[in-house]
């Protein structure tokens, strides 16, 4: 996990001195529902709470979280930084769990050798985090959406994979998997997974 921080640390940590672009004009300095912590359950429940577009998406973790960064900020205008650092820390997430959902799939592979397969999981959850590819998900405040859903995805991804028979990682599992849904509906194919 050491390995995966310094990866992302070292090619995205930078990210936290870059401003608001494009559409985060829209869904963070221009939405006044985020300004307040207690506008998180309406967020659920209203469209019109999640941004000014003119066809706003129904992303309503997004949001939520959104209204929760603006209160971390302490001022009356949302921090970049803040947002910035958020999106690092969501794809820091991502990262170390996919390299425990590899790790799990490499390790049930029959006759599969623990120090290989844990350095396999590696170089997967390595390369995912620093390609370029996920360059628009770290860097645009915007894609905070693609970062909560991955998350969610592969939470729900690792229970499915260690579960046992047991309700309880099954209902942690439907909820996390939900929690990706509502964060950006992309997740939604996954279910096939």
């Amino acid at each position: 996990y050491a390995v995966i921080i310094a990866a992302v640390l070292g090619v995205w940590g930078r990210t936290i001195g870059y401003d608001f672009v494009w559409d985060d004009h829209l869904l963070v300095l221009e939405n006044k529902s985020i300004r307040e912590v207690k506008n998180i359950p309406r967020m659920f429940v209203s469209l019109a709470m999640q941004s000014g577009e003119i066809a706003p998406s129904y992303r309503p973790m997004r949001t939520a979280w959104y209204a929760v960064l603006y209160a971390l900020g302490g001022k009356s205008e949302p921090q970049a930084w803040v947002f910035h650092l958020s999106n690092i820390f969501w794809h820091l997430a991502a990262c170390c769990l996919l390299f425990s959902v590899v790790r799990i799939l490499f390790d049930s592979i029959p006759g599969a050798k623990e120090p290989y397969s844990r350095f396999a999981a590696l170089l997967v959850a390595v390369g995912f985090a620093v390609h370029p590819a996920n360059s628009e998900a770290v860097c645009w405040v915007k894609c905070l959406d693609d970062l909560m859903a991955a998350v969610f995805v592969f939470i729900s991804m690792r229970l499915l994979l260690l579960w046992r028979g047991g309700t309880v990682a099954y209902v942690a599992a439907l909820l996390s998997f939900a929690a990706a849904m509502y964060s950006y509906e992309s997740a939604v194919p996954f279910a096939i997974v």
